[in-house]
C-alpha cells in the first residue's frame, strides 16, 4: 500500500508542475510603447453633382450624387427638395442617382443627405434651372428634310437625313405617321430650336 501512496503522489506532483509550467504570464505593456486610442467616427461626404439646365418642353433630369464614408458604414441617403417650384417628382428618393421629372420652369435645389450607423451625416446640395427655349422672331431657319423614301416589304427600316442651317440644334427627334390607307409609313422630322 505504501508503494501506491507513493505512486500516486509522485503523479500528482508531476502532474502540478507540469500544470503550472503551461500557464502563460499576460505581458505587460510596454512603457515606451504608446497606445492607440479607439479611433473617432467621422460624419459622412455627400456630393450632389453638378448643377444642371433644362430647356422646355424637356422638363426631367438625373441626379447622380455620391456619398463616401471613411469608418465604410453609411446606413441611409436621401434626396429631398429644398426650394423651387411646386411641381416635381423624385423617383428614388432614398437612391445615390434618381430621376426628376414633372419639372417647370424656376431653379429648383435638391440636397442630398448622407447618415451613417452613428447618426452622423453630410449634405450637399445641387441647382437644376428650367428654363423656356426660346426662338426670335427674326430668326431664320433652314430646314431640308431630304428625300422621300419608299421601304418595300419585308425590309421594315430606312435611313433618314436632315439639314439645318441659321440656329443651334437644341434636339431632333425622328417619328412615324402611318398614312389613313395603312399601307404607308410617313417620316416626320421634329427640331427644337434655340437663338443664342
Amino acid at each position: 500500500m505504501k508503494n501506491i501512496n507513493s505512486i500516486l503522489f509522485i503523479a500528482t506532483t508531476i502532474l502540478l508542475m507540469a500544470d503550472s509550467g503551461c500557464k502563460k504570464e499576460k505581458a505587460m505593456p510596454d512603457k515606451n510603447t504608446p497606445v492607440q486610442p479607439p479611433r473617432a467616427n467621422t460624419a459622412p461626404i455627400s456630393n450632389a453633382g453638378p448643377d444642371q439646365a433644362l430647356l422646355l418642353p424637356i422638363n426631367y433630369c438625373t441626379l447622380y450624387g455620391n456619398g463616401y464614408d471613411p469608418e465604410n458604414n453609411i446606413r441611409t441617403v436621401l434626396w429631398s427638395k429644398i426650394s423651387g417650384p411646386p411641381s416635381f417628382l423624385v423617383e428614388h428618393a432614398d437612391s445615390l442617382s434618381t430621376r426628376l421629372s414633372n419639372l417647370e420652369i424656376g431653379v429648383y435645389e435638391f440636397t442630398l443627405t448622407v447618415t451613417d450607423s452613428l447618426g452622423l451625416f453630410g449634405k450637399d446640395t445641387v441647382k437644376v434651372t428650367v428654363t423656356a427655349a426660346t426662338i426670335s422672331a427674326n430668326a431664320t431657319w433652314t430646314i431640308k428634310a431630304g428625300t422621300d423614301k419608299l421601304v418595300y416589304y419585308p425590309t421594315n427600316f430606312t435611313q433618314l437625313s436632315a439639314n439645318l442651317s441659321g440656329g443651334p440644334l437644341i434636339t431632333k427627334q425622328f417619328y412615324g405617321v402611318r398614312s389613313p390607307d395603312h399601307h404607308r409609313f410617313l417620316s416626320k422630322l421634329l427640331i427644337l430650336l434655340e437663338q443664342k
